[in-house]
């Protein structure tokens, strides 16, 4: 049960990561150019921005109960 646990985490992790930085290359490098000057790229995307925040966030409670079940189960 522990590896699957863990699995699971391993691959929340890697598609955090990934959305994080799709996310960071669209805002800063693909909307950039279709913007008129002035406008703000990060307003078109605050819906995938909060996304990748909440995956991360999840990412990390979710792994922080599991080494606790750990270090409790060891003792």
């Amino acid at each position: 049960m522990k590896n699957k646990i863990g699995i699971v985490l391993n691959i929340l992790f890697i598609l955090a990561i990934i959305l994080a930085a799709y996310t960071l290359i669209k805002v800063y490098y693909l909307d950039k150019n279709n913007l008129l000057p002035g406008l703000c790229p990060v307003n078109n995307n605050r819906t995938l921005i909060f996304i990748s925040i909440g995956v991360l966030f999840l990412y990390y409670i979710l792994s922080a109960i599991y080494d606790k079940k750990i270090k409790n189960h060891s003792k």
